[in-house]
């Protein structure tokens, strides 16, 4: 018996009013699935139509242009559609976690992406795999029960070329307009990125940051002037006298979260009690860096921390280490010329942020990846390599260097353990703190997993400096958080506690979302070479000892005498000096004031720092 499927015949009027059906479907299924859009989606349409045309053109056009291509208005839509709601459920998942939307550069970070949905709840990837499954058998459905009328090649081909120069004129000479994108109306806090694209939608938003994608020079960017300093530098002898150990740590997630005045650890163990020991002895500093990002872009703060640029001046939405591509003085290399070897450590995939790479061109000796050194199998706590194996390895590569050379190291580590998401990332259901305000148990839940892993990471702080406190060997530790944790349910326990945490808030508000603690402590042994504390006396910190992330590198190695060796880490400390927390937005002075206005030598002062960090990325390299 033969069975023949009668197909639904569609004329090419017929296949139009479908494509425009469902592009304008599409627009309000992106729209709808965006957090917080202040309006309805017909009132957007009313009180901004040339917004939504701005945000329907793309989708009209791709779907015109593929059911040109294909012959097939149905599977146009489908797979048109399907993409734009993956990537609007990206946008939404990314703004709830990290207070960030979905921008153009992320697509080339889908590794770690797959990594991090791959450890979220099974219900998630249930729902990815049947949204998968459902797009493939609607995609066969579309040529199986649809038939379309033929359209001639020379129809065909006009359409597509036709499509193509209206996407390109468009496209620069209104979507690529940052004037134009500037100067539509944002509700909210205008610095807040969120803002933006709720604002103006998710799809134009997006393709005008494609078009961003170029890093622009700094104003006032003269090159002969950087090529000059840096030929005049003058290095000054250094004494042979021995040199200390640094050990270097950027803690995954570590912040001072737990010091709130709605909570308490009566009964329980305080996650920073170690760290807040330590940082008050003789031997050591202590304060804030202002990092880059909130939740996430852990590389970013390694870039500033480790080359004394900052993040931030890049003003570009790619992750700072994608520019890296040959050679750098970064502070690995720089230290190999005073006599030191370096390594580093990080338990994660060498993939992540391209760092087995990066970590070469910054002059790392030796590099220890996830590949290399570590068993997820019996070292993993909370899904990730734990805190414990990483201080085991730091310790057993210290104690190899030392049998086997006379050189002083430079270890530098990056942990993973305290990698979201949160919940029930410990299996831990109770409580470890208190708080008088209401709060859900899912809430209690995560922000008591997040403390769970600040307290083994405060606890393996703790035991580095116990193994090094009465050592001959001489060692400076430096440890710093990369950023804030970010929770799935985006900030609403920031809120419920009453945190002053916000991106779309005051300007304390905002700094307060980039804030992660800093020590730096030393052992008595490196004491007698270096006095960091009598140091520190001699560099102006602020008196809140709060400063950008690209500031931290530079200060200590002033700290430890070395900073003539880099012009840029030279003029960095001055900058800091005067302004030691630079933002995007505005700046904070010495005195604590946060100014949005500068006067034309400080504007020039700035303007050169951000120039360094043009120059060695992109000119000098």
């Amino acid at each position: 018996m033969n069975f023949k499927i009668k197909k639904i015949e569609l004329s090419i009027i017929k296949s139009i009013i479908i494509i425009l059906l469902f592009s304008f479907l599409s627009s309000f299924i992106i729209y709808q699935t965006t957090p917080e859009t202040p309006k309805t989606f017909f009132e957007f349409i009313i009180d901004e139509p040339a917004v939504f045309l701005l945000n329907y053109i793309p989708i009209l056009l791709a779907m015109i242009m593929i059911y040109m291509i294909f012959n097939n208005a149905v599977f146009s839509v489908i797979i048109t559609t399907f993409i734009l709601i993956a990537m609007s459920f990206i946008n939404r998942t990314k703004i709830f976690m990290r207070q960030e939307p979905f921008i153009p550069s992320d697509v080339t970070l889908l590794n770690e992406v797959k990594t991090i949905f791959a450890n979220f709840d099974i219900s998630y990837m249930i729902g990815i795999i049947l949204g998968v499954l459902v797009f493939i058998v609607l995609i066969a459905l579309s040529f199986i029960f649809f038939k379309h009328r033929k359209i001639s090649k020379k129809i065909r081909v006009a359409s597509i070329l036709s499509t193509v120069l209206i996407a390109v004129f468009l496209n620069f000479s209104v979507y690529a307009s940052t004037d134009y994108y500037d100067s539509l109306n944002v509700e909210g806090n205008y610095y807040y990125k969120v803002n933006h694209y709720v604002s103006k939608g998710f799809l134009y938003s997006f393709i005008h940051d494609i078009n961003t994608l170029r890093v622009k020079k700094p104003y006032g960017y003269n090159k002969s002037f950087y090529i000059t300093t840096e030929k005049n530098n003058s290095v000054t002898e250094f004494d042979d006298s021995k040199k200390p150990h640094i050990i270097m740590i950027m803690g995954e997630a570590f912040s001072d979260i737990s010091e709130n005045e709605n909570i308490d650890f009566k009964g329980y163990k305080d996650p920073l009690k170690n760290f807040k020991k330590i940082a008050k002895s003789d031997n050591a500093i202590s304060g804030h860096i202002v990092v880059p990002n909130f939740g996430g872009g852990t590389s970013d703060t390694e870039f500033d921390v480790l080359i004394g640029c900052s993040t931030r001046f890049i003003d570009n939405p790619l992750s700072s280490y994608s520019f890296i591509r040959t050679h750098f003085d970064a502070m690995p290399s720089l230290l190999k010329s005073l006599g030191y070897e370096s390594i580093a450590i990080h338990p994660g995939y060498s993939w992540f942020y391209n760092r087995n790479n990066v970590y070469r061109y910054f002059g790392f000796d030796k590099t220890i990846f996830l590949e290399d050194n570590f068993e997820p199998v019996t070292q993993n706590k909370g899904m990730y390599i734990s805190d414990e194996a990483t201080i085991d390895t730091i310790i057993s590569e210290f104690e190899d260097h030392i049998e086997k050379s006379n050189k002083p190291l430079f270890s530098f580590s990056v942990t993973i353990q305290n990698h979201g998401p949160y919940e029930e990332k410990y299996h831990f259901d109770g409580r470890n703190f208190n708080t008088d305000i209401e709060i859900t148990d899912h809430q209690i839940s995560m922000l008591g997993n997040y403390f769970e892993g600040v307290k083994d990471a405060d606890t393996e702080l703790k035991r580095l400096v116990n193994y090094f406190e009465d050592s001959e060997e001489p060692v400076v530790i430096v440890y710093f958080g990369d950023h804030l944790p970010g929770f799935s349910t985006g900030m609403d326990i920031y809120e419920t506690l009453e945190y002053d945490i916000k991106l779309d808030g005051t300007a304390e508000e905002y700094l307060n979302t980039y804030k992660t603690p800093f020590l730096i402590w030393e052992n008595d042994s490196a004491k007698d070479i270096v006095d960091i504390e009598e140091n520190a006396k001699n560099i102006i910190f602020p008196e809140n000892m709060t400063i950008s992330s690209n500031f931290l590198g530079s200060a200590f190695m002033k700290l430890l005498g070395y900073d003539y060796i880099s012009p840029l880490w030279q003029f960095s400390n001055t900058i800091m000096e005067s302004f030691p927390v630079i933002t995007e937005y505005f700046y904070v002075n010495s005195e604590n004031e946060i100014i949005d206005t500068l006067d034309e030598n400080d504007r020039e002062h700035i303007n050169q720092l951000k120039g360094w960090t043009y120059y060695k990325i992109f000119d000098e390299q």
